[in-house]
């Protein structure tokens, strides 16, 4: 039978993913630069949609004129905020696969205790 210990991962998982990807090099493809700061800008204009316009526009005025490691550290704290947003839906996912796991193992049980029988 599958516990909520084999599944806590899963739960953690959008934060593991985000943040070395937005700490990752930058490279330089053909002719342009890829790499983290892509992401970490990606993720920060997603956030200022999402912002009223004031403190979007405070949020951009602070954002052009922070250093890298006030970028780097913005982005564990919105790739933070995105796990936390997708916490119920990963919550329900891991609910759902329990009680199917769970479900197919005692099946799985009863047939092999009446095949003993």
């Amino acid at each position: 039978m599958k516990t909520w210990f084999n599944v806590w991962p899963i739960l953690i998982a959008p934060l593991f993913i985000l943040v070395p990807v937005g700490f990752l090099p930058a490279i330089k493809l053909f002719n342009f630069n890829k790499g983290g700061e892509d992401i970490r800008i990606l993720i920060a204009d997603t956030f200022l949609d999402l912002l009223p316009y004031n403190q979007a526009s405070l949020f951009a005025d602070w954002y052009s004129q922070a250093s890298t490691a006030k970028h780097m550290l913005l982005h564990v704290l919105m790739a933070f905020d995105i796990n936390v947003l997708l916490l119920p839906i990963l919550f329900l996912w891991c609910v759902i696969y329990l009680k199917i796991n769970n479900i197919i193992y005692k099946q799985k049980l009863s047939a092999s205790r009446s095949a003993i029988k």
